[in-house]
């Protein structure tokens, strides 16, 4: 049966699984410290939109939802 036959009766669906070798060839650390490097260069926008306590994760989390911003929202402990 064709793929596009299967996936139009609502009875199939296609899941997707990748295995990444790149940790077998260069460690995690040396990539971090790479990021860290660019970051303190200022060359690297890591997104980040706001920065709040933790205590704030409510708001944060409908503000998120809402779409009042975008980016990464880090909370501070």
């Amino acid at each position: 049966m064709p793929l596009r036959q299967i996936l139009l009766s609502g009875d199939g669906r296609i899941d997707g699984f990748h295995l990444y070798r790149e940790s077998e060839k260069e460690t995690a650390a040396k990539g971090l410290v790479r990021l860290q490097r660019l970051m303190l260069q200022n060359r690297l926008d890591v997104g980040i939109t706001v920065q709040k306590d933790w205590r704030e994760i409510p708001a944060v989390a409908e503000a998120i939802i809402e779409r009042t911003y975008f980016g990464k929202a880090v909370l501070t402990l």
